[in-house]
């Protein structure tokens, strides 16, 4: 039977029959490799993952009599209905209907040769494969021999065990071993120089040429002998009765055991951990030292089945062939399982903790349990307990706090009984989720019903959960500081000063809180049922979520190693280290893109799918001896942070299969396709070779010259890409990718093909419709220009005829505007300007002769601002009726036009009150001007319509303008007016019809700062000087 053993990549193979030319390579490369990976020979059989394929993956039969990895690192398996080359998730069936020159479809033995041949030993015959061509190697005679076993001598032959003794070849014919027996062999075998060959009863030797039999023990005359290997220094053989094992040139059987001794080996095979494995009928054992390790038997997936063919692939899985249940993978995960195998009564569980001795105690759905030195011991049986489910657990040297889903128990360990105090009554009915024993030395448990504390004597409830549903409580901690913090139904509560429990500051959402840690530098990290994780900080606290790059995970426990935050819950298990949860909250990163390690539902790419993790109460996790420990629905199992990321081989990359007009044809990496030009349709089949988790290889191909960035498989188990409509020309398809621990392939695997234009894709055709193009461009061109020339003209009419139209509407608009800013200046009654006007038109006036006055022009002149009031004018509307007054107070405003200068400003400051703003005029004429403008309008006889006359007299203030010569202000024609106003108060209050001329002594300053006073007020102040005429008393006449 053929058996594979695996070297490092650098040679794939390591193999049972090693010829002389090899040993070299062999032993640099063991020197060289940093420690081969193969299964470790402390875990037993349940402990292994196993993945079985069989015809419903794809496999062509269930018999799988030979078993190899080939150099082109494929797993080959020969069937009875073929070989089948297996990539990991996908079977090629290799047959006499596809590749006729296969002498039969039962393949009997593999073997790969110094010179990277395949060799296939059929029924009828041998064969061998390279670069994906298959040679048929016949006898001289041209019968057929049924080939069962293949070696290779040190110079290069091929030995061939048949059912008509042992043939050899060099890869042309096969021809008869000289001197060898013609019995029927099952097997053969070939070390420094020497060959061995067993069959019906014998094993024959050759050495120096010549074939010498050894003899049996007497016991075992007649049995087969089927299977040879090297194991501790020894030759082992397989027979029909058990094993043998060669001392000092005889065989001896060796008595293990009668299991092992009345069963037929089929095959044998040592790994690269010096283990020995061997496949029997309904059986399959391990062993070490001469003992038996580890049995598989009828619970296995061999049950009532043989294993037949054995290999070992370069990343250290094992590959098992059987007689009835196909093709089984045997690997050591991240993950050592303990469960019934070690005697644990009841596979759920829900939480653990290290005990005071170093072992471990677990709470399961049946009471309580202890494992240690390999071994389950159940301590207390589901019946006796408030409830069978253990939830949380406190180990203490007397005692064992036991929290159910029913109320609370001690385990006395001297007397290996339960107690639970009249106290603990309170509790009854309720489940308990965490126990606490402060460092103060007092006892804190987290409940349904709320918090509560145990003194030694009695219970005492600290926070109910009958006040709120949301004090229910998962569980406690006591932060290195002493603080006392609760994960609660409503969020995280803190104790305070005053033993009540408040919700921290800085969590505005409500967050079910179910696991807490504090890390090393003092940050509590939470994580809550809805899949989040919430870290404390200066800042406040931060929440994070399958939006940052968090596997979805409702969290359980929290466990802080080695610089990384693990995180467990009902989907598995993920690891975060810490640096990259910082980068991230510094906002150095975009995502968090934690690693899921192990999956319950097995859909998530890159992860180990088994059963993980289970957890209730305060004790879901532990550290102990490096490894992470956690409860499960299948026993607990430890996880060692180390092993994680132990598969250090990157992937074999090969393009194996193309897709075309419809129909899958094979390819390979060099190959080179020339496509018809109706051929733009292709698929590619393509493949990264890593078999420890097939499932978490990372694929991504790109078409280069038609997609140039890389896509990645949505499916690593379909590997396969579809094109559509691709361009004429010279494409390169590129593959990449990586194995199960995310170690890329240094190459890229690379097929080129070409295909063919249509005309119009030629390069004349190109030419010439770049030709027409060019023509159709000079035509368009020369029309453009002679369309834009004329449209250019029409253009530059209709631009004239516009901007004449645009100048008339903007002179319009500019007259428009000028009429309408005069009407807002403009009192409609009189057609006087109104107060407006003073302070957008005159204000400027104004301010400039101000300065020029300040400058020193103007000398003795100054301009005079006079308030003027028609005195008892109420008496003419009320006696004569509105409209007179109307008409005297436009009469009035042509009168005052007509006694000013042309240049002066006439405006009516309101009812029947009106402002003059005189030019320059010297100082000295202001009292004359005053008094002849009074006496004028007392002179004025004003008639109206209906031909009544009224004669009217006036009171008048006056201010000189500006205030002060030596200082200049835009504010002084303001305080000049307000001075005019209080001498025309004077005159209102006093007999009316005369004038009050206020002259200023002092600066603006400090005339506003008295400027609420009364004229006698100022000028006994000496701020002013007052000149008054004395009205002479006329009273209001009609005629």
């Amino acid at each position: 039977m053929n058996v594979l053993r695996r070297l490092a990549p650098a040679c794939p193979l390591r193999r049972r029959h090693l010829p002389a030319s090899l040993a070299g390579c062999l032993w640099l490369l063991l020197l060289a490799s940093p420690g081969l990976q193969a299964l470790s020979p402390d875990m037993r059989f349940h402990q292994f993952e196993l993945s079985q394929w069989s015809i419903k993956q794809g496999l062509p039969q269930v018999t799988v009599h030979a078993l190899t990895q080939g150099p082109d690192n494929y797993i080959w398996a020969g069937t009875q209905a073929g070989l089948a080359r297996f990539d990991g998730t996908r079977f090629e069936l290799y047959s006499p209907n596809n590749h006729p020159v296969l002498p039969s479809r039962l393949i009997r033995s593999l073997y790969v040769d110094a010179s990277q041949r395949l060799w296939i030993g059929t029924l009828r015959g041998a064969a061998w494969l390279q670069d994906g061509s298959i040679q048929r190697v016949p006898t001289a005679s041209g019968k057929p021999v049924d080939i069962l076993d293949m070696t290779e001598t040190s110079d290069g032959w091929i030995l061939l065990a048949t059912g008509s003794g042992l043939w050899r070849s060099r890869g042309d014919t096969l021809e008869r071993s000289p001197g060898a027996p013609l019995d029927s062999l099952l097997t053969v075998y070939h070390r420094e120089g020497k060959t061995w060959v067993g069959g019906q009863g014998q094993i024959w030797q050759q050495h120096d040429g010549t074939w010498i039999a050894e003899s049996l023990p007497a016991s075992l005359a007649g049995v087969q002998v089927t299977d040879l290997v090297w194991h501790e220094g020894r030759l082992w053989a397989g027979t029909s009765r058990g094993l043998l094992r060669r001392e000092g040139g005889q065989w001896q059987h060796l008595a293990i055991s009668e299991d092992i001794d009345s069963r037929r080996v089929e095959a044998l095979f040592t790994d690269a951990n010096g283990t020995l494995w061997v496949g029997a009928t309904g059986r399959l054992y391990r062993m070490q030292h001469g003992r038996v390790i580890d049995t598989l038997g009828t619970e296995g997936p061999f049950a009532d089945g043989n294993v037949l063919s054995m290999a070992e692939d370069h990343e250290g899985s094992l590959w098992l062939g059987s007689r009835s249940y196909g093709l089984v993978r045997l690997w050591d995960g991240y993950v050592m399982r303990y469960d019934s195998a070690e005697g644990l009564h009841a596979e759920l569980t829900w939480t653990l903790a290290r005990d005071v001795d170093d072992a471990i105690v677990v709470g399961t759905a049946d009471g309580l349990a202890r494992y240690q030195d390999g071994r389950f011991q159940q301590l207390v049986r589901g019946e006796q307990q408030p409830h069978p489910h253990a939830y949380s657990l406190l180990p203490e040297p007397e005692r064992i706090w036991v929290g159910t889903r029913a109320g609370l128990y001690w385990w006395l360990r001297e007397d290996e009984r339960i107690e639970r105090p009249a106290a603990f009554d309170a509790l009854q009915g309720e489940h308990v989720q965490a126990i606490l024993r402060r460092r103060d030395g007092s006892y804190w448990l987290g409940t349904t019903s709320g918090i509560w504390r145990w003194d030694g004597e009695g219970l005492e409830q600290r926070l109910s959960a009958s006040d709120s549903s949301a004090n229910q409580t998962w569980i406690l901690l006591e932060t290195r500081d002493g603080q006392l913090m609760a994960g609660t139904v409503g969020g995280i509560l803190l104790e305070g000063e005053d033993g009540t429990f408040d919700p921290v500051d800085g969590l505005d959402e409500v967050h079910e809180v179910m696991a807490l840690t504090q890390l090393a530098d003092g940050r509590v990290v939470a994580g809550s049922r809805s899949e989040q994780l919430l870290i404390s900080g200066e800042d406040g606290w931060r929440t994070l979520g399958p939006a940052d790059g968090l596997p979805g995970n409702t969290v359980f426990a929290l466990v802080e190693q080695q610089g990384t935050l693990w995180v467990a819950g009902n989907r598995g298990l993920y690891h975060l280290p810490l640096q990259q949860l910082d980068a991230y909250l510094r906002g150095d990163s975009t995502s968090l893109n934690a690693r899921m390690l192990l999956s319950e539902r097995g859909d998530v790419a890159g992860a180990q799918n088994t059963t993980c993790c289970n957890g209730a109460g305060s004790a879901r996790a532990l550290v102990k001896d490096g490894a992470l420990w956690f409860p499960t629905r299948e026993g607990i199992i430890a996880v060692h942070p180390g092993q994680t990321g132990s598969n250090r081989y990157p992937p074999r990359l090969h393009i194996d299969r193309v897709r075309l007009d419809g129909r899958w044809q094979p390819a390979s990496n060099d190959t080179r396709l020339q496509l018809d030009k109706h051929q733009r349709d292709i698929a590619f089949g393509f493949t990264a070779l890593s078999y420890q988790d097939p499932g978490s290889v990372q694929l991504q191909y790109r078409l280069l010259g038609y997609r140039d960035q890389w896509q990645a498989l949505d499916d690593p188990e379909h590997r396969t890409a579809f094109f559509t409509n691709l361009p004429s020309g010279t494409l390169h398809f590129q593959v990449r990718g990586s194995n199960n621990a995310g170690v890329w392939s240094p190459d890229q695997a690379e097929l080129t093909l070409h295909i063919a234009p249509y005309w119009h894709e030629t390069l004349w055709a190109k030419l010439a419709a770049a030709a027409t193009l060019l023509l159709l461009m000079w035509l368009g061109v020369r029309w453009r220009t002679r369309n834009l020339a004329q449209r250019q003209r029409q253009l530059r009419q209709l631009v004239g005829e516009r901007t004449e139209e645009l100048r008339v509407a903007n002179e319009n608009l500019r007259q428009y505007s000028r009429q309408l800013e005069t009407a807002s200046m403009t009192d409609p009654l009189t057609g006087l300007w109104n107060r407006r006007y003073l302070s957008e038109k005159i204000s400027v006036e104004l301010t400039r002769f101000q300065q020029e006055k300040a400058a020193g022009m103007h000398q003795g002149n100054c301009r005079l601002l006079a308030l003027l009031d028609l005195d008892h004018f109420k008496r003419v509307n009320d006696q004569l009726g509105h409209d007179a007054g109307d008409q005297v107070l436009r009469q009035f405003a042509d009168f005052l036009r007509a006694m000013v200068h042309p240049r002066d400003e006439v405006l009516r400051w309101g009812g029947e009150e009106f402002l003059l703003v005189l030019q320059p005029l010297p100082e000295q004429h202001l009292a004359g001007l005053a008094e002849r403008l009074v006496r004028s309008i007392e002179q004025h006889v004003f008639t109206l319509e209906d031909g009544r006359s009224v004669t009217l007299t006036a009171s008048l203030g006056l201010c000189p303008y500006p205030l002060a010569a030596q200082q200049v202000s835009t504010g002084h024609w303001e305080l000049a007016i307000e001075l005019a106003d209080k001498g025309l108060y004077t005159i209102k209050h006093g007999t009316r019809n005369g004038w009050c001329l206020v002259l200023p002594r002092a600066t603006e300053a400090v005339l506003r700062e008295h400027i609420d006073s009364s004229l006698d007020a100022l000028q006994a102040k000496g701020l002013i000087d007052v000149e008054r005429a004395p009205p002479e008393q006329t009273d209001l006449s009609e005629t």
